[in-house]
Order: C-alpha cells, then structure tokens, then sequence
C-alpha cells in the first residue's frame, strides 16, 4: 500500500523534508509504520524511539493510537509537542 506521510517542526528539519511518500505492506498498523521510518530514515530515529518524544500521530486528520491499522492511500502526520505561551 502506498502511504504518504507529512512530518512538522523538528522530526521535518530531521528528515529533510516535509512529506515522505512510502510503499508499506499490505497490513501494518501505526508502531509498524515508526518502525520502519525509524529503519529507513536515520535523522529519524533518535526522535521516533518510544518515549523518547511525546509526538502525536494523525491518520487522516484524526488523533490515532499507535494500534491504528493503516489502508492504502491513508496520510499520516507526525506532530510533536508544541510549546510557547
């Protein structure tokens, strides 16, 4: 399945770019999904380590849990914490 991924503020400063479009396995869920970006994307990894970041994941628009099954043509969005006041 082809899954196109939008990444913000540092983890797109870490990658390089904005968005990432990736082939992904028929079944995956979200974890799955980190996994491999973690694998693939090394400027990645160090900011997608479980409780390294509190970062959220959207999966077409929506607040997912990390269990999420994922389908063709989903756009995923990693969005870490945001501060200021």
């Amino acid at each position: 399945m082809k899954l196109r991924i939008r990444l913000f503020a540092q983890l797109r400063e870490a990658a390089g770019t904005e968005v990432l479009e990736l082939q992904a396995p028929e079944t995956m869920d979200v974890h799955g999904l980190l996994e491999i970006l973690r694998d693939e994307q090394p400027g990645l990894a160090a900011l997608l380590v479980d409780g390294a970041s509190e970062f959220r994941v959207a999966v077409n628009l929506e607040i997912a849990p990390r269990d999420r099954p994922l389908r063709d043509g989903d756009e995923v969005a990693l969005i870490p914490p945001v501060g200021g006041g």
